[in-house]
């Protein structure tokens, strides 16, 4: 079974806005030359703190449609209490800056590279956190939307088919609910058993999915530089889990944690083996001189603590 509509809709408003922005950036990049002097540095950061906020805000509204249609689709009639559209905070901004500027550091260590390769990786990183501190804010508003809805039950990270080991965990997750969820004993589509009162990672709160409080770039979630998961809203204990994230699930169960998964994920998607999730390391081989030498050490501290 495939997402619902809204969110196919805010997967695909997600990326053509991560891919505008990108552009965006690109031209201001080019017109500005920002390294490597500091002036056109401060220019060119002085245009970001414009440009990203109205791509911010721009998706936000589109967040809030979307979660006003995934309303409507499951057939609530209300309507919802929806916050104001705030930008994202400035320190996120600059944190995402002043990483990109870091790449500048390695110039004196790697001298070999060219100085155009420096230039790429900073604009590329430019790219990246601003992205994320765009889409961040239209995630974090469907969660307070949620919070706030007593319609809502609460919501999911949905990740994609290619998204990375940690964000598919994360969908996985399967955790006594918490919050107006709390009465139901099932979620996901018929025929699926999530044992008891479990859950796909559906929550009301930051707090019962276990969000880490803001750190000092204002950011209070879990999603990664070129994280595309989206914040799904649930109105319905018979939401779809698609049929590839099911078997994410028997993939993962037939781990050995975390890093068997990582390896078995890999594997699956690379058309090898699954490999060992207990590989047997080579035993250690001591040569004679390195044994003789220790033995010399050993002698010489036992005769030191003698005297």
């Amino acid at each position: 079974m495939s997402e619902s509509p809204a969110t196919q809709r805010q997967y695909v408003s997600q990326l053509a806005y991560s891919a505008a922005l990108a552009q965006a950036i690109s031209t201001l990049w080019g017109s500005l030359t920002p390294t490597p002097s500091t002036p056109s540095w401060d220019a060119f950061t002085a245009a970001i703190r414009a440009v990203v906020p109205q791509f911010s805000q721009s998706l936000t509204v589109v967040t809030l449609d979307n979660y006003r249609l995934a309303r409507a689709e499951a057939g609530i009639k209300t309507v919802p209490r929806l916050p104001s559209i705030t930008p994202p905070p400035v320190s996120k901004i600059d944190a995402g800056l002043d990483w990109a500027k870091s790449a500048l550091d390695q110039i004196s260590e790697e001298q070999a590279k060219a100085l155009s390769e420096i230039e790429a990786q900073i604009l590329e990183r430019v790219q990246v956190s601003m992205q994320k501190a765009m889409l961040d804010e239209a995630r974090e508003t469907t969660v307070l939307v949620v919070e706030g809805d007593d319609q809502a039950l609460g919501y999911r990270r949905v990740p994609r088919p290619d998204a990375c080991y940690w964000c598919i965990e994360q969908a996985l997750r399967k955790t006594s609910r918490k919050g107006l969820a709390k009465d139901f004993k099932r979620y996901g589509s018929p025929g699926v058993s999530l044992g008891g009162d479990e859950h796909w990672g559906v929550y009301k709160s930051r707090e019962s999915a276990g969000q880490i409080p803001p750190n000092e770039a204002g950011e209070i979630n879990r999603f990664h530089n070129k994280c595309h998961c989206e914040v799904e809203p649930i109105f319905s204990t018979d939401f779809a889990i698609p049929a590839w994230l099911q078997d994410m699930a028997v993939l993962y169960d037939d781990s050995d944690g975390t890093n068997d998964f990582r390896r078995r994920l890999n594997a699956q998607r690379n058309g090898e083996p699954a490999p060992d999730p207990t590989p047997v390391l080579p035993t250690p081989t001591i040569q004679p001189a390195a044994a003789s030498a220790y033995a010399d050490l050993l002698a010489r501290l036992n005769a030191q603590m003698a005297a």
